[in-house]
């Protein structure tokens, strides 16, 4: 039996994985799409 407060909890823990995995993942893709322009610019 869930209370408000924890299901508020679970989804704060939640999104804030997702959005830290989807940071993460951006700056890893801008960083080889910088690796890709400066192979191309050599």
């Amino acid at each position: 039996m869930y209370t408000d407060t924890m299901v508020i909890a679970s989804i704060a823990v939640i999104g804030g994985i997702f959005l830290f995995a989807g940071c993460f993942a951006l700056f890893i893709w801008l960083d080889a799409a910088n690796d890709e322009d400066s192979s191309e610019k050599h």
